[in-house]
């Protein structure tokens, strides 16, 4: 890949100093006279289009083949600089938070086993797909559209009243509407997915999914020893978790409300500020638990697999994952509220229907 690399930048200097002595000479002492004899003439016949995209894809190979060679002395460098920080007067108190998370940090590492070998993959494809926040953008307009179709719209026409006053609206219309949501979120999330990543396989090359997930670059801090596959299982769960999540809380918003615009403000907030939050923030910052619990993160769901994240309470680093429980209160919360003012709406339809037939 080196190799290969160096043609290509020889190409495209070439194409600018020409045939400058100075240039060639740079060349001729690092990699001999025949070497630049022949990349002279290779560039005769070369696509000079060619030049820079190639130019990018060897240097991509190279640092992901450096990241899986490195992976081992990487580990070393966080154990020897825990040891280090130890013999520092500043770090040395056990009530200060980069203490602490250095400690807990350096533990996860030493007794992390990877599942499967370090390998060289083709993981630019995985990687865009979890870099691409317009998935999320789509996915929440989507949530707004199911909410507005299966229950606001049906509120506002007086088909949900109605519904509420038979025998299976009173048992169970409010968890079959919740469950259609989170049915229509996981669809969303799964599909979605599987479209972006075929397309990013296809178009960067297909990876082995039994190599250990720290193959992957971009994940090659995760303190699991999970593969490439199961990474992916995961995080589809967690995505689809705070999908569902999301649903349920727009949902009960919606039985709340009743209005279109109110769950469309409560969901861009939600995201917006989550987003924003999520920027700004530092991730040492005592206002790091506002960064880590907010939907935007949660959509992050590498994240949660493939780093060592902490959140800030006082001076103790908490696990981001205790943010999923977060959540699961939450959604538990939401979905009794909404249950709450579902029935309150169904006497209050009841009442009048009696008040009717009085008359």
């Amino acid at each position: 890949c080196e190799n290969e690399k160096a043609k290509y930048e020889f190409y495209s200097l070439y194409e600018i100093q020409g045939g400058e002595q100075s240039f060639l000479n740079t060349y001729t002492e690092q990699y001999g006279q025949d070497w630049v004899s022949q990349r002279i003439e290779e560039y005769q016949t070369i696509e000079k289009n060619e030049i820079y995209p190639h130019i990018t894809v060897m240097e991509r190979i190279l640092q992901e083949a450096e990241s899986v060679q490195s992976y081992e002395e990487y580990r070393e460098q966080i154990q020897e600089q825990y040891q280090t920080n130890q013999k520092i007067s500043i770090f040395q108190s056990q009530d200060d938070y980069n203490t602490r998370s250095a400690e807990k940090t350096s533990k996860i590492y030493e007794e992390l086993q990877l599942n499967g070998e370090m390998k060289l993959q083709q993981t630019l494809g995985l990687e865009q797909v979890l870099k691409f926040s317009f998935r999320d953008i789509a996915g929440v307009l989507f949530l707004l559209y199911c909410v507005g179709l299966g229950i606001l719209q049906e509120k506002k026409r007086g088909m949900l009243s109605f519904l509420q006053v038979t025998y299976k609206g009173r048992k169970k219309l409010y968890s079959r509407k919740i469950a259609g949501i989170i049915v229509c979120a996981a669809v969303w999330e799964i599909a979605s997915f599987l479209v972006c990543f075929l397309i990013g396989q296809m178009q960067f090359g297909w990876m082995d999914f039994s190599y250990a997930v720290q193959s992957v670059e971009m994940l090659m801090q995760s303190p699991y020893g999970i593969s490439i596959g199961i990474f992916i299982a995961g995080y589809l769960v967690i995505r689809v978790f705070v999908y569902a999540g999301l649903g349920i809380l727009l949902a009960a918003f919606g039985f709340v409300s009743g209005s279109f615009i109110s769950v469309s403000a409560l969901g861009a907030v939600l995201v917006g500020v989550g987003a924003g939050l999520y920027e700004q923030i530092s991730d040492i910052s005592q206002f790091s638990f506002f960064k880590r619990c907010n939907v935007w993160q949660l959509m992050r769901a590498e994240d949660f697999l493939g780093d060592y994240t902490y959140i800030r309470i006082g001076n103790e680093p908490i696990s981001i994952n205790w943010s999923i429980g977060i959540l699961l209160a939450v959604l538990i919360g939401a979905y009794f509220i909404g249950k709450f003012f579902f029935a309150k709406d169904r006497k209050k339809v009841k009442k009048s229907r009696s008040k009717a037939r009085k008359k």
